[in-house]
């Protein structure tokens, strides 16, 4: 009987403790350690590391953008870059700024707008021309460029036209043999010229045309001299 009441006193043991255990895991204990605040801040976005960043950026972009900018700048843009390209050994008479209408042939524009920026540049060259000789004897003065289509003729006629202006005669003489542009300026016809008179076919006096303006007057290359 010793023996049977031991053992069923175990087993009673062992369910006490299984019940035990099972409250235990059942039953959760919970102890608040500091009540809980509303933030009066956003956690996110940080506004002081997103300015940061994006003014970073920005001067990163910037700095790339004036690299490339410098590396591909092959432009003269103002008398201070000829004088240092040419290491002030040429004289510099004035600047032109280009002429932002789109003309289909150089023409002659100083008299139709004569308060533009561009024709005040010609008359910027024309007071400092005047500066290199004051003899009153005629004087000649040669354009020129090293290609095609870079204005010979636009600054010519122009130059030529604003000389006119302030009262002196002047003749324009259109040595281009191959690609002679100076008549079409005046829309006039291309008969006559610098070709006929060298081989003795025609006249001075014949060759040389009349414009609109007072003391202005061309002449101009004939290219289809037989």
């Amino acid at each position: 009987m010793l023996e049977i009441n031991n053992k069923y006193y175990t087993l009673l043991l062992e369910k006490e403790t299984e019940y035990k255990l099972s409250t235990a895991g059942l039953t959760t204990y919970n102890e608040i350690l500091e009540e809980a605040k509303v933030p009066t801040t956003p956690i996110t976005p940080r506004k002081t590391f997103t300015y940061l960043l994006v003014f970073f950026g920005a001067f990163m972009l910037s700095v790339l953008f004036a690299v490339i900018k410098y590396l591909m700048h092959d432009q003269i843009t103002s008398l201070n870059e000829i004088t240092k390209l040419s290491s002030a050994t040429i004289g510099i008479l004035g600047i032109v700024p280009k002429y932002k209408s789109n003309i289909p042939i150089s023409q002659l524009i100083v008299d139709k707008s004569p308060k533009s920026k561009i024709t005040e540049s010609f008359r910027t060259v024309r007071t400092n021309m005047q500066f290199i000789s004051n003899k009153k004897s005629a004087k000649i003065v040669a354009i020129t460029s090293t290609i095609s289509g870079e204005g010979k003729t636009f600054i010519a006629l122009n130059l030529a036209g604003i000389i006119a202006f302030s009262g002196k005669k002047v003749i324009v003489l259109d040595l281009d043999m191959r690609k002679p542009k100076l008549h079409l300026g005046f829309g006039a016809e291309n008969n006559n010229g610098m070709s006929t008179l060298l081989i003795e076919k025609d006249s001075l006096e014949n060759c040389i045309r009349h414009s609109d303006l007072d003391g202005f007057r061309f002449h101009y290359s004939r290219t289809n001299t037989p």
